[in-house]
């Protein structure tokens, strides 16, 4: 029974599973408790340390809060970790001394250790106390951590938790080489020989995996810091410390295994510890002188503990360690550092092997006695220990601060352990003292006295208990401490609980005068039931503390509790409630009785029931004004009396007997009110009806008509609230208590709500213009000054005009629109035409003369004339101007205010200077007299001896001259006189011929041949330097004119020559010619694209070079020089470039070709890839892959490899016109050629383009493997591979779900480990996500140890990933490991039609319990092989109504190692073609095996180790009961027809069956029991006759310790009803041997037993 209840807790969930409540709330808690202001910060909380100590502690906190209330599921919600600190004292600054934390503390430890050995929770389901307590000080050294013992809470940590294996609640807490207790890294360990240390998969001694490390080789080897020093671990020397492993060995013959320590000082010098017991110094925790560890038997792992105890610890006895020779060692003063010696010399053990695991090095609170080992982790001393290892350690942490345990730290020499008389008091769950209880500790058993007491004396230390007694629930293994203190005796407390049975409650209800109430409603325990005639009600309940109630009509509700301990009744007595008929009449002095008054009766509260309801009730009195209440309880009430329009009326009564009570009604009088309603304008003052305002009266709700009004008549007299309101533009009136007894009128003027309106006005400048006058509809204003005319103005539109002297009124329309604002009115002032009329030479208009007037303070105004005139618009004042133009005088006047408006003539004198010629010989250098000199406009003038003469000339003006003189050549010239001081004019004269040197040269500075020149009447060609020189040529201005093959001819116009030699330089441009330039991308012409162009000239000069764009077409038309050379390329931040391409300028067009390349982007400079068949470039932070050359018009495919390139983050793009070379191969991913593993080991890779699917020629194996940032595999990535194979695509990368549809093609054959151990992912719902299969291992481990999928889709699933697979052919191990999955759906393998093998397909699914279903296999009607397929699936159970598929052959290991699979009633194993159904149940947690469950398996071979180990199987099923005569006894015969093989080889005489340790370890199964009077055997099968087939039964029962009896065949005919399976005449049995060794059967033949 109590194992029933159990079932029904939480509890056991949390036991087999990790319970998302539980882990949740921790990770609050951890939260909480890792937040700044509660652990101090020299407490690094990233550290391993932390988190594998804090998440325990937080888990078990977690795991008492949630689970110890009333063992029930509680609402988590309730529960708040603020309120569990408010209320628990989780954390605590009030401390403010040492002695306060002193006694505090001490206080807190005395507490629980009161009732720390009693249950955790209390009947009422109170936590009886916190499981950690945090007290925090002011400074670091003031600073306690104290984690309650196991024998205060029940529960341990690490290891010696009950769930440390099952769940992720326990964390192992140690302080060691690793924190697994499998081997994983052997980097982690000091190393002997490290070459001859490996790890290997093997099982411990419970059948699961581990991995340990073994030794091979044939030199000493092992873990040792002899040679490596680095690993060392800190420790302290006034810490004790557990060092423990596991090992076997393969041989008891020489092992030659050394178990010790190394210590080492502060310097890293060798230290020797010695005995703790004596005085030997040694480092052996052996005590033989080789120190050589022997373990007595092989194939066994045994777990090996010693004690390195801290220093002046004494013992008085030797420690008895748990291995042979095993003893305790103790630290001297000045150890720091510590590591294991485990090596083995297999240069003699070369034939043992050693293998070892699971290995611990953990300080401890107290030393190891004999007793059972918990965790002792006191968390300082913990924190101590690792602080060692780095500067940020708990400082000066001194043994004062660790008031509850001493000396864990203390310098003082500790007194030798003393034995305790321990003092055991057992106590029942109802507080009574146990006699006879029997108390298992150290292989001894003691009994309780009548006072429930049993004493032993024992050293201080852990032990274990176990105590039994009849009518009670067993303890097993409590856990409890024998202190270490003054005290000489120590008193253990422990409580039994009842066996846990209903006991049987009868509630007797009864009247106050005895009489037996029928139909009394009682509720209890979750049930309710009416008494019968008997007025009893019967109940059922275990024992504890009870509400209850007790209800009938008309009667007092009973509530009470009750304490159930055995069957028992309740007497409750019922008492009648009493009732009373209560009379209202009420009536009017005028008129009487009042009709249809409604009187309202209510209860105060309740009544004189005392559980009765508050009630109210109400009546219309009748014509004669009365209303009636009957049935009435007692009690105080009031009552109200009305009717509309009347006056009410209440009061208060007590109903303690009939009552009539009169009531005086009297009707309200009622009056008429008139509101008259006005819009006030309060800035016009005027006042008009307003129509339309809203009047609120007396509830009642009017709108005012024209005139203003709104009436409300036959409104009854009182204080009334009015309310009146017409829009957000007027105020709202309303008015409260409004004392209204007569008729009324009331006007109210509804103001129109104005706004703040600043009025201002300016003038010129900007300036605020005082004095000005504004007139506001009609108002008039003066603006003072800068502040303006603020007016309050109601909504609406206004006119302003402005008016001020010599300015213009200025009228300006503004709008007040429910917001304040200013008006801004700008004045111009009045202003009269001033203009100016201005001539220059004779009379003629002058433009452009300025005119500047100035206004004096005012400013100035200037401008220019315009057909001689310019017109100023001014106002009235004096004004001073100047007319100012170059080469004129300027002029002067002045204007005068009176003058305005006013015409002002100027003229203006132009200026005149002296300008000088001198005429001289160019040739001699010397002045030439008599030479005529003629200035447009001027008289000729000869010059003088000295070859000068002089002109006046105005200024302003150009004046062509001519100068000739005898003999010499004319010349002509002019001069602009522009200055007062004009330099002299000199013009030479020459009688002589000179010569032109001409240079030739093309734009870029190359010389040009053969070019043709005329100049002067000479031409000539230029020689190869580019030069030519033309003689005879006289002075003058002569063209120069220069032609050359392609380039264009070239002319220079009046070049002079005149007194030396000229030189003529000329640079010629080249004659051009069309070149056409072509892009395309992707093979399309691309339109305004960028190209690059350089083009040489025919001289190999660079002629251009830049960057064009191409035209709509995707063409660019080149001009360059005929005889050059044209180049182009072009670039694309998707393409890799072309390279530049050439031709003849002018002859053929350039094309060129840009493909959408393989882009992939880094995180830093590009690593390079493995690229052959094509090209690459790196560009920035990409690398860029293209098939084929650049510039190819047809990319062909690429072999492009990026393995290991840590750095790539992005596959940026796809190709999308040439493929890449994939992988070639199979399944087999160690056999793959070609491109594999493209992208493997890509750690940073994070995302895949999506902008293309790529075409891949070949398969995809490993191609992204262990790419641990890739999360997400977009849609249809592969299913343009031509291969067959996507073997280990995303092996061990970070992807968390499938792709939304197909991901290979459906051509894709091999998709082995493709997702295996993606740790990520979580999802595998998928539509048609692989291929359709078909070959060897086609989907082999496809999501191997994918332990955070979970996600299906569910059982209900409507589409699978396998939907194309309709060839797939293997789906083994596929989902093996996957511990999260929990449904699977029923429609996955819809259409794998083909598969033949299942094998180990869901091995290790840990979480999946009932979330499938065998019906998933109904389409896959050629699956024969389905072994191990839920092998390991340790919560898995069978769900109602499966079946094994009518295909399979092969069933063996199908389920073992299922340890919740208690229930196979249902399962139907009939499939008609089942041949091995070897361990096919093996170690599951099968209780009883149907009826007839192999029956008609005509085809079955092998049972061998069938239900092997299911040591919860009792039983066969039954069928009925066969009660016959024995043919071998005269004793009744009771015979349970199982019948189990009927028609199956095991009764087929010719056939075999293969039935080997069927039943082997079914230390529960009891086929039979034997009795004084009766036997009990349970029916194999039924025959006619007697007769066994060929069944191999060796060891069949073996360990069945409970077998009673041997099972029986149950014979249809004659007299004999059934015979033994070992009679002698079953001799067709092959063999026998050790069937029934180790059961209680008797008779058993010689050779069976």
């Amino acid at each position: 029974m109590s194992q029933e209840i159990y079932n029904k807790t939480v509890f056991k969930r949390f036991f087999e599973e990790n319970d998302p409540a539980v882990m949740e709330w921790a990770e609050n808690v951890l939260e909480k408790v890792s937040s700044p202001g509660i652990l101090p910060t020299f407490i690094k909380k990233d550290g391993e340390d932390f988190k594998a100590y804090w998440e325990t502690v937080c888990h078990i906190f977690a795991l008492v809060v949630l689970y110890a209330k009333q063992y029930n599921e509680i609402d988590t919600n309730k529960i708040l970790f603020e309120l569990f600190i408010e209320n628990r004292g989780l954390v605590t600054d009030e401390v403010d001394t040492l002695e306060q934390m002193k006694y505090l503390f001490n206080n807190y430890v005395k507490e629980y250790r009161k009732r720390g050995t009693l249950d955790i929770v209390n009947k009422e389901g109170a936590i009886l106390g916190e499981l950690l307590r945090l007290i925090r000080y002011k400074t670091e050294d003031e600073f306690i951590f104290a984690l309650l013992m196991s024998r205060d809470t029940g529960w341990a940590m690490g290891h010696s938790s009950p769930t440390w294996n099952r769940t992720d609640t326990v964390l192992n807490v140690t302080k060691g080489y690793e924190t697994t207790e499998s081997v994983k890294d052997l980097n982690a360990y000091p190393l002997v020989n490290p070459t001859g240390v490996v790890i290997v998969d093997d099982i411990d001694n419970d059948g699961n995996p581990i991995q340990a490390m073994t030794f091979v080789g044939n030199v000493l080897v092992g873990i040792s810091s002899e040679i490596d020093k680095t690993k060392l671990l800190p420790i302290s020397e006034n810490l004790t410390y557990q060092i423990s492993f596991k090992a076997k060995v393969s041989s008891i013959s020489n092992q030659n295994l050394k178990f010790g320590v190394e210590v080492f000082d502060e310097a890293i010098q060798p230290m020797v510890c010695k005995e703790s017991y004596g005085s030997v110094e040694s480092n052996n925790f052996v005590s033989d002188s080789k120190g050589i560890l022997e373990l007595p038997v092989a194939g066994v792992y045994y777990e090996c503990r010693a004690i390195l105890s801290r220093k002046n610890r004494a013992y008085e006895k030797q420690l008895e360690l748990n291995f042979p020779k095993g003893r305790g060692l103790q630290m001297k003063g000045g150890m720091k550092f510590l590591s294991l010696n485990l090596t083995q010399d297999r240069s003699v053990a070369s034939l043992t092997s050693v293998f070892i695991y699971d290995i611990k090095i953990k300080p401890l609170f107290l030393p190891f006695y004999q007793g059972n080992l918990g965790e002792k982790d006191v968390i300082a001393a913990y924190y101590l220990n690792n602080s060692l290892a780095s500067e940020n350690g708990v400082k000066n942490f001194t043994e004062d601060y660790l008031v509850a345990y001493k000396n864990i730290m203390g310098s003082e020499d500790i007194r030798p352990l003393k034995e305790k008389n321990v003092i055991f008091k057992v106590l029942s769950d109802r507080g009574s003292y146990i006699e006879g209880a029997s108390i298992s500790i150290l292989n001894k058993v003691l009994v309780t006295n009548r006072n429930g007491e049993a004493s032993i004396v024992l050293y201080p230390g852990d032990y274990s208990i176990d105590v039994e007694k009849s009518l009670f629930m067993n303890i097993e293994d409590r856990l409890f401490q024998v202190l270490e203190d003054d005290e000489e005796t120590q008193v253990e407390y422990v409580q039994m609980q009842g066996d846990v049975y209903e006991r049987k409650v009868t509630f007797v209800v009864r009247g106050e005068n005895e009489r037996l109430i029928q139909n009394a409603l009682v509720t209890f325990n979750g049930e309710f039931k009416y008494t019968d005639s008997s007025g009893n009600a019967i109940f059922m309940a275990f024992p504890g503390l009870y509400p209850y109630t007790v209800s009938k009509t008309d009667y007092y509700t009973v509530s009470k509790n009750i304490n159930v301990q055995d069957d028992q009744s309740e007497p409750v007595t019922l008492v009648l409630i009493p009732r009373y008929t209560v009379t209202f009449t009420v009536t009017n002095s005028s008129t009487g009785a009042v009709e249809g008054a409604n009187v309202t009766l209510t209860a105060k509260g309740k009544l004189a029931a005392e559980d009765s309801i508050a009630y109210s009730e109400s009546r219309i009195t009748g014509t004669d004004g009365r209303a009636v209440f009957t049935n009435i309880l007692g009690g105080d009430c009031t009552y109200l009396v009305e009717k509309q329009n009347w006056i009410p009326v209440n009061g208060d009564i007590t109903v303690d007997s009939d009552k009539d009570i009169q009531v005086n009604f009297n009707p309200m009088p009622t009056f008429n009110m008139t509101f008259t309603v006005n819009d006030y304008n309060t800035f016009t003052g005027e006042k008009k009806p307003l129509n339309g305002a809203t009047v609120k009266f007396a509830g009642l709700t009017k709108q005012t008509s024209n005139n203003g009004q709104a009436v409300f008549e036959g409104v009854l007299g009182g204080k009334y609230s009015y309310d009146v309101f017409y829009d957000n533009n007027h105020q709202r009136v309303y008015v409260e208590n409004y004392e209204f007894y007569n008729n009324s009128n009331l006007t109210i003027d509804l103001k129109q709500l104005t706004h703040k309106t600043t009025i201002k006005v300016f003038g010129a400048g900007g300036t605020v213009v005082e004095g000005a006058k504004v007139n506001v509809n009609g108002k008039d204003f003066t603006q003072k000054d800068s502040s303006g005319i603020v007016l309050e103005l109601p909504n609406g539109v206004y006119t302003a005009i402005a008016s001020y002297e010599e300015y213009e009124d200025r009228e300006q329309q503004f709008t007040v629109n429910g917001a304040a604002q200013v008006v801004s009115i700008y004045m111009d002032q009045t202003l009269y035409d001033l203009t100016f009329v201005v001539t220059e030479d004779n009379g003629i208009i002058s433009n452009g003369t300025r005119i500047t007037l100035n206004q004096g303070g005012a400013g100035e105004q200037t401008g220019l004339t315009n057909n001689g005139q310019i017109k100023f618009s001014v106002p009235r004042m004096r004004y001073d101007w100047v007319a100012s133009k170059q080469y004129f005088s300027d002029q002067t006047g002045v204007v005068q205010p009176n003058d305005l408006p006013k015409t002002v003539n100027v003229a203006m004198p132009r200026k005149e200077t002296r300008v000088q010629f001198y005429v001289y010989n160019s040739d001699t250098g010397l002045p030439v007299s008599g030479a005529s000199v003629k200035p447009e406009g001027l008289s000729t003038q000869n010059t003088g001896s000295d070859g000068t003469t002089t002109f006046t000339m105005q200024m302003g003006k150009t004046y062509k001259y001519e100068v000739s003189v005898y003999d010499y050549q004319p010349t002509e010239g002019s001069v602009t006189v522009n200055q007062e001081t004009m330099p002299q004019q000199r013009v030479g004269v020459s009688n002589k011929t000179y010569s032109a040197h001409i240079t030739v040269k093309s734009r870029n500075g190359y010389n040009i041949n053969r070019a043709y020149v005329t100049y002067g009447g000479k031409s000539g060609y230029t020689n190869s330097q580019g030069q030519l020189t033309l003689t005879g040529i006289q002075s003058g201005s002569y063209n120069a004119t220069c032609t050359a093959d392609n380039y264009q001819s070239q002319t220079k116009n009046n070049i002079a020559i005149s007194g030396a030699d000229t030189y003529i330089d000329f640079t010629l441009d080249y004659e051009l010619t069309t070149t056409y330039i072509y892009l395309r991308k992707e093979n399309v012409l691309q339109p305004y694209a960028s190209v690059n162009i350089r083009t040489t000239a025919p001289d190999g000069s660079s002629y251009y070079s830049g960057t064009d764009q191409t035209n709509g077409s995707g063409r660019i038309t080149v001009s360059s020089p005929s005889g050059g050379y044209v180049y182009a390329s072009a670039t694309d931040s998707e393409c890799v470039g072309t390279g530049d391409e050439a031709t003849d300028a002018g002859g053929s067009s350039i094309y060129l070709y840009l493909w959408k390349a393989l882009i992939v982007s880094y995180n830093g400079s590009p690593q390079t890839p493995s690229v052959s068949s094509g090209v690459y470039e790196i560009i920035g932070s990409e690398v860029r892959v293209q098939g084929g050359s650049r510039n190819t018009s047809n990319p062909s495919t690429v072999y492009a490899n990026f393995r290991n390139h840590t750095r790539a983050t992005a596959i940026k793009q796809w190709p999308v016109s040439f493929s890449i070379q994939g992988s070639t191969g199979t399944y087999n991913i160690d056999a793959a050629g070609g491109n594999h593993s493209a992208f493997r080991g890509c750690t940073s890779l994070s995302s895949i383009a999506t902008n293309t699917i790529p075409s891949i020629s070949g398969g995809v194996i490993c191609w992204f493997r262990d790419c641990t940032s890739l999360r997400s595999i977009p849609s249809g990535l592969f299913t343009k591979m031509t291969g067959n194979s996507a073997a280990g695509a995303f092996w061990g990368s970070g992807v968390t779900s499938l792709p939304s549809g197909q991901l290979v093609p459906t051509s894709c054959i091999y998709h082995s480990s493709m997702f295996k151990s993606c740790k990520n992912l979580t999802s595998c719902v998928g539509n048609g996500t692989f291929g359709k299969g078909g070959g060897t291992e086609d989907f082999h481990a496809v999501f191997y140890e994918c332990t955070a999928l979970k996600n299906t889709g569910g059982q209900s699933a409507t589409t699978s990933p396998f939907s194309n697979s309709t060839n797939a052919q293997y789906m083994q191990y596929t989902f093996q490991g996957c511990t999260a999955i929990t449904e699977l759906p029923v429609l996955w393998f819809r259409y794998c039609t083909n598969i033949v093998s299942f094998v180990g397909c869901f091995v290790g699914c840990t979480s999946l319990v009932d979330g499938w279903s065998t019906a998933m296999f109904s389409y896959s009607s050629k699956a024969t092989n389905m072994q191990s397929l839920f092998e390991n699936c340790t919560y898995l159970s069978i769900p109602y109504g499966q079946g094994l598929p009518s295909s399979v052959t092969n069933a063996s290991r199908m389920f073992a190692n299922c340890k919740n699979l208690s229930d196979i009633s249902s399962f139907d194993m009939k499939n008609g073609k089942l041949q091995n159904a070897e361990s096919m149940f093996e170690n599951t947690g099968v209780k009883q095996i149907p009826a007839k469950f192999f029956n008609d398996l005509t085809t079955l071979t092998n049972l061998r180790r069938c239900f092997a180990g299911c040591t919860s199987l009792t039983s066969f099923g039954r069928t009925g009961n066969y009660v016959g005569q024995p043919g071998t006894s005269a004793r009744p015969v009771n015979v349970d027809i199982g019948n189990q093989f009927n028609n199956t080889n095991f009764e087929n005489i010719d056939n075999s069956l293969n039935c080997t340790e069927m039943f082997s370890g079914c230390s529960n199964l009891s086929l039979g029991t034997e009795q004084t009077y009766a036997v009990s055997y349970t029916s194999f099968y039924d025959r006619s006759v007697a007769g066994v087939g060929k069944v191999n039964m060796d060891r069949m029962f073996y360990g069945c310790s409970k077998l009673g009896t041997v099972p029986v065949i149950q014979i249809l005919t004659g007299s004999s009803n059934y015979v033994k399976i070992t009679e002698s005449g079953n001799n067709n049995v092959t063999s026998h041997s050790q069937t029934f060794t180790g059961t209680n059967c008797e008779g058993v033949p010689s050779g069976w037993k």
